[in-house]
């Protein structure tokens, strides 16, 4: 059988049953890793979350053995546990969890998975100075799929005013539509979260 889920996993082991999250899913997980728990429940819609010291549907806790971004994600018709050594690798836990619950509309297969990424930086150049120049909610939006798919690197390649530069406003004001320093510090907000590092890369006369 084939699990659906991106990037394929290292191991994956089937197991009899599914499993379901219920509307309310009560989990527990070191004190220090909360904003990481915190960040995954709000993009579960429908899911109420709440958290509940050493037990709960979703257990997550470390395991000094794992390095980097591995994890081990266990799913079975009572709950689920994750075992990570990283806040990167609880990231990457709670996405797979997330594109299983979403992938198989809660009703997922029962595994045992284990996964760490091959290379340390997997990351996107956009470039964003040719032709349209996306809106914020566009950027956004490629950063939760890059988030997704646990890429960790967005670059932002830009040419003429694809930023709004405060001091050249006469050579873009009501000619272009360039992001805002504010925008650029929302998008750099939400990738920080999500673990991307947001990189911007400003061609320039030699």
């Amino acid at each position: 059988p084939w699990l659906n889920l991106l990037p394929v996993p290292k191991k994956v082991v089937f197991r009899n049953g599914i499993c379901s999250l219920p509307d309310n899913v009560t989990f527990s997980l070191p004190q220090a890793d909360r904003a990481v728990a915190d960040s995954f429940f709000t993009g579960m819609s429908g899911i109420r979350a709440a958290y509940r010291q050493g037990g709960g549907f979703l257990v997550c806790a470390r395991d000094t053995g794992l390095r980097g971004e591995a994890y081990r994600l266990t799913l079975a018709p009572g709950g689920v546990r994750i075992f990570y050594g990283t806040p990167e690798g609880l990231h990457d836990a709670l996405t797979s969890l997330k594109v299983l619950w979403r992938n198989y509309s809660n009703v997922i297969p029962c595994v045992d998975l284990e996964d760490a990424p091959d290379l340390a930086v997997r990351g996107v150049m956009l470039d964003i100075g040719r032709n349209k120049i996306p809106k914020l909610e566009t950027l956004l939006e490629l950063a939760q799929l890059l988030a997704d798919l646990k890429y960790n690197h967005l670059e932002l390649y830009i040419e003429g005013f694809a930023f709004a530069y405060p001091s050249f406003t006469e050579l873009w004001e009501g000619r272009e539509t360039p992001l805002t320093g504010s925008e650029i510090r929302q998008l750099d907000a939400f990738c920080r979260k999500n673990f991307i590092d947001l990189v911007p890369n400003q061609n320039t006369f030699g």
